[in-house]
Protein backbone atom coordinates (compact mmCIF):
# COMPACT_ATOMS: atom_id res chain seq x y z
CA UNK A 1 0.00 0.00 0.00
CA UNK A 2 1.01 3.74 -0.88
CA UNK A 3 1.65 6.05 1.43
CA UNK A 4 -1.15 7.69 0.09
CA UNK A 5 -3.70 4.66 0.07
CA UNK A 6 -2.68 4.67 3.79
CA UNK A 7 -3.68 8.14 4.21
CA UNK A 8 -7.02 7.74 2.65
CA UNK A 9 -7.38 4.36 4.54
CA UNK A 10 -6.73 6.25 7.71
CA UNK A 11 -9.50 9.00 7.15
CA UNK A 12 -12.14 6.78 5.21
CA UNK A 13 -11.44 7.95 1.55
CA UNK A 14 -10.83 4.99 0.24
CA UNK A 15 -12.43 4.63 -3.16
CA UNK A 16 -13.25 0.43 -2.00
CA UNK A 17 -16.72 0.59 -0.45
CA UNK A 18 -17.37 -2.22 1.79
CA UNK A 19 -20.24 -3.85 0.46
CA UNK A 20 -23.14 -5.81 3.37
CA UNK A 21 -24.47 -8.66 2.62
CA UNK A 22 -28.00 -9.38 3.81
CA UNK A 23 -30.55 -6.87 5.60
CA UNK A 24 -29.40 -4.21 7.99
CA UNK A 25 -30.06 -4.59 11.78
CA UNK A 26 -33.66 -4.32 12.81
CA UNK A 27 -33.89 -2.30 16.08
CA UNK A 28 -36.92 -1.46 18.38
CA UNK A 29 -36.47 2.46 17.58
CA UNK A 30 -36.68 2.00 13.89
CA UNK A 31 -40.38 -0.14 14.32
CA UNK A 32 -41.45 2.47 16.25
CA UNK A 33 -40.68 5.40 14.20
CA UNK A 34 -42.37 3.18 11.28
CA UNK A 35 -45.08 2.85 13.50
CA UNK A 36 -45.80 5.85 14.90
CA UNK A 37 -45.44 7.68 11.15
CA UNK A 38 -48.01 4.85 10.03
CA UNK A 39 -50.40 5.87 12.70
CA UNK A 40 -50.35 9.84 11.94
CA UNK A 41 -51.49 8.63 8.00
CA UNK A 42 -54.11 6.37 9.54
CA UNK A 43 -55.57 9.59 11.63
CA UNK A 44 -55.52 11.69 8.77
CA UNK A 45 -57.46 9.21 6.70
CA UNK A 46 -59.83 8.72 9.47
CA UNK A 47 -60.25 12.83 9.97
CA UNK A 48 -61.13 12.86 6.07
CA UNK A 49 -63.49 10.03 6.24
CA UNK A 50 -64.94 12.20 8.93
CA UNK A 51 -65.47 15.16 7.03
CA UNK A 52 -66.81 13.02 3.97
CA UNK A 53 -69.17 11.11 6.20
CA UNK A 54 -71.04 14.23 7.95
CA UNK A 55 -70.23 16.35 4.94
CA UNK A 56 -67.69 19.03 6.16
CA UNK A 57 -65.78 18.62 3.08
CA UNK A 58 -66.32 21.35 -0.05
CA UNK A 59 -66.02 20.95 -3.66
CA UNK A 60 -62.12 20.94 -3.52
CA UNK A 61 -59.27 18.67 -3.56
CA UNK A 62 -57.24 21.17 -0.73
CA UNK A 63 -58.74 20.70 2.06
CA UNK A 64 -57.14 20.65 5.73
CA UNK A 65 -58.33 16.94 6.05
CA UNK A 66 -56.40 15.51 3.09
CA UNK A 67 -53.18 18.35 4.48
CA UNK A 68 -53.02 15.92 7.50
CA UNK A 69 -52.75 12.71 5.61
CA UNK A 70 -50.31 13.82 2.86
CA UNK A 71 -48.25 15.57 5.40
CA UNK A 72 -47.76 12.07 7.49
CA UNK A 73 -47.35 9.94 4.17
CA UNK A 74 -44.66 12.55 3.18
CA UNK A 75 -42.94 12.30 6.28
CA UNK A 76 -43.42 8.33 6.63
CA UNK A 77 -41.66 8.53 2.79
CA UNK A 78 -39.14 10.85 3.81
CA UNK A 79 -37.95 8.75 6.70
CA UNK A 80 -38.43 5.33 4.94
CA UNK A 81 -35.95 7.02 1.76
CA UNK A 82 -33.65 8.49 3.99
CA UNK A 83 -32.85 5.65 5.59
CA UNK A 84 -32.71 3.37 2.23
CA UNK A 85 -30.25 5.79 1.00
CA UNK A 86 -28.15 6.36 4.73
CA UNK A 87 -27.78 2.54 4.05
CA UNK A 88 -27.00 1.79 0.29
CA UNK A 89 -24.23 4.58 0.93
CA UNK A 90 -22.85 2.16 3.81
CA UNK A 91 -22.61 -0.61 1.41
CA UNK A 92 -26.07 -1.96 1.38
CA UNK A 93 -28.01 -3.62 -1.96
CA UNK A 94 -30.81 -1.57 -3.05
CA UNK A 95 -33.16 -4.23 -2.04
CA UNK A 96 -31.77 -5.18 1.23
CA UNK A 97 -31.03 -1.25 2.61
CA UNK A 98 -33.64 -1.21 4.80
CA UNK A 99 -34.31 -3.71 7.59
CA UNK A 100 -36.61 -6.60 6.21
CA UNK A 101 -40.02 -6.51 5.31
CA UNK A 102 -39.68 -2.48 4.98
CA UNK A 103 -38.65 -2.18 1.61
CA UNK A 104 -42.66 -2.74 0.92
CA UNK A 105 -43.61 -0.36 2.88
CA UNK A 106 -41.33 2.33 0.99
CA UNK A 107 -43.11 0.58 -2.17
CA UNK A 108 -46.86 1.45 -0.50
CA UNK A 109 -45.48 5.23 -0.40
CA UNK A 110 -44.77 5.41 -3.73
CA UNK A 111 -48.30 3.50 -4.51
CA UNK A 112 -49.75 5.91 -1.81
CA UNK A 113 -48.51 9.03 -3.91
CA UNK A 114 -49.35 8.06 -7.18
CA UNK A 115 -53.13 7.19 -6.14
CA UNK A 116 -53.33 10.97 -4.52
CA UNK A 117 -52.43 11.94 -8.08
CA UNK A 118 -55.19 9.91 -9.66
CA UNK A 119 -57.10 11.19 -6.50
CA UNK A 120 -56.91 14.54 -7.41
CA UNK A 121 -57.52 14.24 -10.99
CA UNK A 122 -60.78 12.40 -10.06
CA UNK A 123 -61.90 15.21 -7.84
CA UNK A 124 -60.84 17.49 -10.70
CA UNK A 125 -62.98 15.61 -13.66
CA UNK A 126 -65.83 14.18 -10.93
CA UNK A 127 -66.09 16.08 -8.23
CA UNK A 128 -65.89 15.25 -4.08
CA UNK A 129 -66.95 11.96 -2.77
CA UNK A 130 -70.08 12.09 -0.50
CA UNK A 131 -70.85 9.34 2.16
CA UNK A 132 -70.67 5.71 1.33
CA UNK A 133 -69.23 7.05 -1.89
CA UNK A 134 -66.32 7.87 -0.13
CA UNK A 135 -65.66 4.28 0.88
CA UNK A 136 -65.39 2.61 -2.44
CA UNK A 137 -64.43 5.68 -4.86
CA UNK A 138 -61.47 3.90 -7.20
CA UNK A 139 -58.97 6.19 -6.00
CA UNK A 140 -59.49 5.74 -2.41
CA UNK A 141 -60.04 2.13 -2.49
CA UNK A 142 -55.77 2.54 -4.16
CA UNK A 143 -55.18 4.73 -1.09
CA UNK A 144 -56.76 2.02 0.99
CA UNK A 145 -54.65 -0.94 -0.17
CA UNK A 146 -51.64 1.22 -0.66
CA UNK A 147 -51.90 2.11 2.92
CA UNK A 148 -52.05 -1.06 3.89
CA UNK A 149 -49.00 -2.17 2.40
CA UNK A 150 -47.02 0.32 4.62
CA UNK A 151 -48.65 0.33 7.70
CA UNK A 152 -48.16 -3.58 8.13
CA UNK A 153 -44.37 -3.13 7.95
CA UNK A 154 -43.69 -3.42 11.67
CA UNK A 155 -46.26 -6.27 11.70
CA UNK A 156 -44.28 -7.80 8.79
CA UNK A 157 -40.59 -7.40 10.16
CA UNK A 158 -41.57 -9.32 13.21
CA UNK A 159 -43.50 -11.80 11.37
CA UNK A 160 -40.04 -12.52 9.70
CA UNK A 161 -37.84 -12.47 12.11
CA UNK A 162 -36.21 -15.26 13.95
CA UNK A 163 -36.43 -16.38 17.72
CA UNK A 164 -38.84 -15.91 20.42
CA UNK A 165 -40.93 -12.72 20.75
CA UNK A 166 -43.35 -12.73 24.07
CA UNK A 167 -44.63 -9.51 25.61
CA UNK A 168 -46.00 -6.57 25.26
CA UNK A 169 -42.02 -5.37 25.46
CA UNK A 170 -41.57 -7.14 21.85
CA UNK A 171 -44.64 -7.93 20.04
CA UNK A 172 -46.43 -3.70 21.00
CA UNK A 173 -45.02 -2.72 17.59
CA UNK A 174 -46.63 -5.57 15.58
CA UNK A 175 -49.64 -5.63 17.66
CA UNK A 176 -50.36 -1.94 16.94
CA UNK A 177 -49.21 -2.74 13.00
CA UNK A 178 -52.24 -4.98 12.91
CA UNK A 179 -54.64 -2.40 14.47
CA UNK A 180 -53.93 -0.02 12.33
CA UNK A 181 -54.12 -2.95 9.19
CA UNK A 182 -57.55 -3.58 11.09
CA UNK A 183 -58.69 0.04 11.15
CA UNK A 184 -58.21 0.72 7.11
CA UNK A 185 -60.27 -2.47 6.40
CA UNK A 186 -62.98 -1.29 8.65
CA UNK A 187 -62.63 1.96 7.71
CA UNK A 188 -63.52 1.24 3.97
CA UNK A 189 -66.06 -0.94 4.96
CA UNK A 190 -67.36 1.88 7.66
CA UNK A 191 -71.03 1.91 5.98
CA UNK A 192 -71.25 -2.01 7.15
CA UNK A 193 -70.41 -1.39 11.00
CA UNK A 194 -72.95 -1.22 13.62
CA UNK A 195 -70.77 0.31 16.07
CA UNK A 196 -70.54 3.28 13.31
CA UNK A 197 -74.32 3.35 12.81
CA UNK A 198 -75.69 2.94 16.70
CA UNK A 199 -78.24 4.95 16.32
CA UNK A 200 -80.06 3.03 13.81
CA UNK A 201 -80.43 0.02 16.21
CA UNK A 202 -81.64 2.16 18.84
CA UNK A 203 -85.88 2.20 19.51
CA UNK A 204 -85.30 6.22 18.57
CA UNK A 205 -84.32 5.13 14.81
CA UNK A 206 -87.05 2.24 14.20
CA UNK A 207 -87.44 2.38 10.75
CA UNK A 208 -90.73 2.45 8.07
CA UNK A 209 -89.70 -0.85 6.48
CA UNK A 210 -88.59 -3.58 8.56
CA UNK A 211 -87.37 -5.68 5.36
CA UNK A 212 -84.36 -3.68 3.88
CA UNK A 213 -83.22 -2.46 7.39
CA UNK A 214 -83.07 -6.48 9.06
CA UNK A 215 -81.03 -7.43 5.56
CA UNK A 216 -78.45 -4.06 6.14
CA UNK A 217 -78.25 -3.99 9.71
CA UNK A 218 -77.71 -8.06 10.14
CA UNK A 219 -75.05 -7.33 7.59
CA UNK A 220 -73.40 -4.21 10.31
CA UNK A 221 -72.75 -7.25 12.81
CA UNK A 222 -71.45 -10.23 10.08
CA UNK A 223 -68.87 -7.95 8.37
CA UNK A 224 -67.15 -6.47 11.33
CA UNK A 225 -67.08 -9.77 13.27
CA UNK A 226 -65.48 -11.49 10.26
CA UNK A 227 -62.55 -8.90 9.89
CA UNK A 228 -61.91 -9.00 14.33
CA UNK A 229 -61.45 -12.69 14.13
CA UNK A 230 -59.39 -12.05 10.84
CA UNK A 231 -56.80 -10.20 12.37
CA UNK A 232 -56.98 -12.13 15.56
CA UNK A 233 -56.37 -15.50 14.26
CA UNK A 234 -53.66 -14.72 12.19
CA UNK A 235 -52.20 -12.89 15.35
CA UNK A 236 -52.57 -16.06 16.75
CA UNK A 237 -51.03 -18.24 14.19
CA UNK A 238 -47.89 -16.69 15.03
CA UNK A 239 -47.83 -15.19 18.15
CA UNK A 240 -48.94 -16.54 21.67
CA UNK A 241 -50.65 -12.94 22.68
CA UNK A 242 -49.52 -11.26 25.66
CA UNK A 243 -52.66 -10.34 28.34
CA UNK A 244 -54.25 -7.48 27.16
CA UNK A 245 -54.03 -7.94 23.04
CA UNK A 246 -57.53 -8.35 22.56
CA UNK A 247 -58.50 -5.69 24.27
CA UNK A 248 -56.50 -3.39 22.91
CA UNK A 249 -57.64 -4.16 19.30
CA UNK A 250 -61.41 -4.46 19.45
CA UNK A 251 -61.54 -1.40 21.89
CA UNK A 252 -58.99 0.99 20.21
CA UNK A 253 -60.45 -0.19 16.76
CA UNK A 254 -64.17 0.66 17.87
CA UNK A 255 -63.39 3.54 19.41
CA UNK A 256 -61.96 5.06 15.82
CA UNK A 257 -65.11 3.92 14.61
CA UNK A 258 -67.49 5.23 16.61
CA UNK A 259 -66.26 8.64 16.52
CA UNK A 260 -66.31 8.18 12.48
CA UNK A 261 -70.24 9.08 12.56
CA UNK A 262 -70.75 10.62 16.38
CA UNK A 263 -70.45 14.16 14.95
CA UNK A 264 -73.39 13.99 12.95
CA UNK A 265 -75.64 12.10 15.56
CA UNK A 266 -74.23 13.91 18.92
CA UNK A 267 -72.48 10.33 20.16
CA UNK A 268 -75.11 10.05 22.76
CA UNK A 269 -74.75 6.25 23.11
CA UNK A 270 -70.91 5.99 23.45
CA UNK A 271 -72.10 3.27 26.73
CA UNK A 272 -72.13 0.80 23.43
CA UNK A 273 -67.97 1.61 24.19
CA UNK A 274 -68.23 -1.20 27.00
CA UNK A 275 -68.86 -3.88 24.22
CA UNK A 276 -65.79 -4.13 23.25
CA UNK A 277 -64.16 -3.57 26.66
CA UNK A 278 -66.28 -6.46 28.07
CA UNK A 279 -65.48 -8.87 24.68
CA UNK A 280 -61.56 -7.95 24.44
CA UNK A 281 -61.58 -8.34 28.45
CA UNK A 282 -63.38 -12.02 27.84
CA UNK A 283 -61.40 -12.94 24.96
CA UNK A 284 -57.83 -12.51 26.88
CA UNK A 285 -59.05 -14.89 29.17
CA UNK A 286 -59.49 -17.14 27.28
CA UNK A 287 -56.39 -16.91 25.99
CA UNK A 288 -54.48 -16.99 29.02
CA UNK A 289 -55.94 -20.12 29.45
CA UNK A 290 -55.06 -21.80 26.17
CA UNK A 291 -51.70 -19.64 25.57
CA UNK A 292 -50.03 -21.56 28.81
CA UNK A 293 -50.03 -24.89 26.66
CA UNK A 294 -49.94 -25.35 23.10
CA UNK A 295 -53.16 -23.98 21.65
CA UNK A 296 -55.29 -27.15 20.37
CA UNK A 297 -57.97 -26.49 18.30
CA UNK A 298 -61.16 -27.28 20.33
CA UNK A 299 -60.39 -23.94 22.50
CA UNK A 300 -59.34 -22.27 19.70
CA UNK A 301 -62.60 -22.47 18.18
CA UNK A 302 -64.32 -21.43 21.62
CA UNK A 303 -63.00 -18.18 21.32
CA UNK A 304 -63.44 -18.12 17.42
CA UNK A 305 -66.91 -18.35 18.58
CA UNK A 306 -67.29 -16.39 21.95
CA UNK A 307 -65.07 -13.20 21.07
CA UNK A 308 -67.93 -11.88 18.32
CA UNK A 309 -70.74 -13.48 20.14
CA UNK A 310 -70.20 -11.98 23.25
CA UNK A 311 -69.07 -8.35 21.72
CA UNK A 312 -72.39 -7.93 20.07
CA UNK A 313 -74.40 -9.99 22.55
CA UNK A 314 -72.89 -7.20 24.86
CA UNK A 315 -73.36 -4.22 22.48
CA UNK A 316 -77.09 -4.95 21.96
CA UNK A 317 -77.73 -5.39 26.03
CA UNK A 318 -76.02 -2.39 26.82
CA UNK A 319 -78.77 -0.40 23.91
CA UNK A 320 -81.79 -2.57 25.58
CA UNK A 321 -80.27 -1.04 28.95
CA UNK A 322 -79.59 2.70 27.90
CA UNK A 323 -82.71 2.96 25.69
CA UNK A 324 -83.78 0.16 24.28
CA UNK A 325 -83.74 -1.06 20.42
CA UNK A 326 -86.22 -2.04 17.97
CA UNK A 327 -85.16 -5.00 16.74
CA UNK A 328 -87.44 -8.22 18.48
CA UNK A 329 -85.35 -10.60 20.44
CA UNK A 330 -85.36 -13.19 17.82
CA UNK A 331 -82.99 -10.65 15.40
CA UNK A 332 -80.46 -9.34 18.21
CA UNK A 333 -79.75 -12.68 19.79
CA UNK A 334 -79.41 -14.35 16.17
CA UNK A 335 -77.56 -12.15 14.41
CA UNK A 336 -74.78 -12.45 17.51
CA UNK A 337 -75.25 -15.41 17.43
CA UNK A 338 -74.64 -15.69 13.32
CA UNK A 339 -71.39 -13.34 14.24
CA UNK A 340 -70.13 -15.78 16.71
CA UNK A 341 -70.45 -18.72 13.55
CA UNK A 342 -68.72 -16.56 11.07
CA UNK A 343 -65.75 -16.38 13.77
CA UNK A 344 -65.62 -20.31 14.30
CA UNK A 345 -65.69 -21.01 10.62
CA UNK A 346 -62.90 -18.77 10.03
CA UNK A 347 -60.91 -20.60 13.06
CA UNK A 348 -60.83 -23.64 10.29
CA UNK A 349 -59.03 -21.73 8.09
CA UNK A 350 -56.20 -20.90 10.74
CA UNK A 351 -56.17 -24.59 11.95
CA UNK A 352 -57.82 -27.03 9.52
CA UNK A 353 -58.77 -30.42 10.73
CA UNK A 354 -56.03 -33.27 10.80
CA UNK A 355 -56.27 -35.31 7.86
CA UNK A 356 -56.76 -38.74 8.09
CA UNK A 357 -53.12 -41.00 7.93
CA UNK A 358 -54.27 -42.30 4.73
CA UNK A 359 -54.99 -38.96 2.97
CA UNK A 360 -51.58 -37.13 4.51
CA UNK A 361 -49.40 -40.34 3.39
CA UNK A 362 -51.10 -40.32 -0.47
CA UNK A 363 -49.14 -38.92 -2.62
CA UNK A 364 -50.38 -35.66 -4.54
CA UNK A 365 -52.82 -36.24 -7.91
CA UNK A 366 -51.38 -35.43 -11.04
CA UNK A 367 -53.28 -31.32 -12.21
Amino acid sequence: MTRLESMQAAIGLSERKTRHKGYPAASRSFDLIALALAAWVLLGGYVDGIAHVNGATDDTFFTPFHLLLYTGMLAKGIFLAGMQLRNVSRGHSWLQALPRGYLTSLVGIAMMATSGFLDFLWHTAFGIEADIEASVSPPHLLLALSALVFMSGPLRALWGRAGAQRGWAQLFPAIASALLVYSIFSLFTQFAHAISWVELYTAAGAPGSLFVWDHALTARVIIPAILMNAILLLLLRRWPLPFGAVTFLLLGNSILMFLLRSAGYGGDNWWVLLAPLVAGLIGDLLLHGLQRSRIAALPLRVFAFLLPFSYYVAFFVILQLTGGIWWSIHMWTGVSVLAGAFGLGLSYVVVPPPLPAEAAAAPEREP
